[in-house]
């Protein structure tokens, strides 16, 4: 009679061993499917944002350096225990174009609430395109708001335990997309470089630059033609005659006018036009270079300061 007890006790002994790892399997799987992700935020948008001169309407336009932002991602674990994450990985979209990606790896979320920070990797041609194009869109619709729409797509991997155990190929693959609006506003602020000679003229200097074409440069070869442009902003009413003149500058003489363009101008307090004059480059002996100088009714209000630059270089 033993031998059949043996017999039945060694066949029981492996189906319950084998219904202990199911039972254990279905509770790794459940629990791994447990984590949630509750939401990820874009919580900072830093756009390193400058502001240039331009000849036409509106005076000014913006340009781009760099974009940079911060994510972050809230995980939901009700279990008791620890889950790990074997990694995690992410793609950023920004109005609908792909602009940043990421990803982590070896990830502990503790029971209950957590938030991690999440690594970007900016594309950052993409990124300062689609920042940029929503800045003229804004401009052009005389809003300061930019309303950014960003998604996050990604998936995360986690490893199954059974009997405390990893099992190399089980894994629970938890797919993830979240999306919202993150608001960032701006303003056009007073580019002045050099301070105005006479404010009580009205007149105040915003902005000043030399183009070749439609590049802002602060040295040019002789013979190249050049774009000089001011722009101003009226203090009070401005009505009368303005004068932006070109002058060369050059070792120890006195500076010469390269030429000079007059404008009538009438307007009120707080407006703003651009100023320019065309001329060809000239070089050679003592010439070093040129710089502006604008009056007012006949009187000098602003000189573009002593050095280069401000002041354009001819070599």
């Amino acid at each position: 009679m033993r031998a059949p007890r043996i017999f039945i006790a060694a066949l029981l002994i492996p189906v319950a061993l084998a219904g202990l790892i199911l039972f254990d399997l279905m509770g790794a799987v459940g629990a791994a499917r447990s984590l949630k992700v509750e939401s990820v935020q874009l919580e900072s948008l830093d756009i390193d944002l400058g502001w240039r001169l331009r000849l036409g309407i509106p005076p000014v336009e913006p340009y781009v350096r760099a974009v940079n932002m911060r994510l972050s991602m809230a995980l939901s674990n009700p279990t008791s225990h620890e889950l790990r994450v074997r990694d995690l990985a992410y793609e950023i979209r920004l109005n609908g174009r792909p602009v940043a990606s990421g990803s982590l790896e070896d990830v502990r979320v503790p029971p209950g609430r957590s938030k991690l920070v999440l690594p970007v990797s900016i594309n950052p041609e993409e990124a300062i395109s689609v920042v940029l194009d929503a800045l003229i869109s804004a401009m052009q619709r005389g809003d300061n708001n930019l309303d950014f729409r960003y998604e996050v797509n990604g998936s995360a991997r986690i490893p199954i335990k059974v009997l405390g155990v990893e099992i190399p190929g089980f894994e629970v693959r938890m797919p993830f997309r979240r999306d919202g609006i993150y608001r960032f506003s701006f303003s056009i602020p007073s580019l002045a470089q050099t301070g105005h000679l006479r404010a009580e003229e009205g007149v105040i200097v915003e902005r000043y630059g030399w183009f070749v074409g439609n590049s802002e440069v602060f040295s040019v070869r002789p013979g190249a033609i050049v774009n000089a442009a001011v722009l101003i902003r009226a203090r009070g009413s401005l009505e009368g005659e303005l004068v932006l003149e070109i002058r060369r500058d050059i070792s120890f003489l006195p500076d010469t006018v390269a030429t000079r363009r007059a404008f009538r101008v009438s307007l009120r307090d707080g407006e703003e036009t651009v100023l320019s004059v065309e001329f060809t480059a000239e070089g050679g002996g003592l010439m070093r270079g040129y710089f502006m100088r604008l009056y007012y009714n006949g009187a000098v209000v602003w000189e573009m300061g002593d050095s280069y630059p401000p002041r354009l270089w001819v070599g």
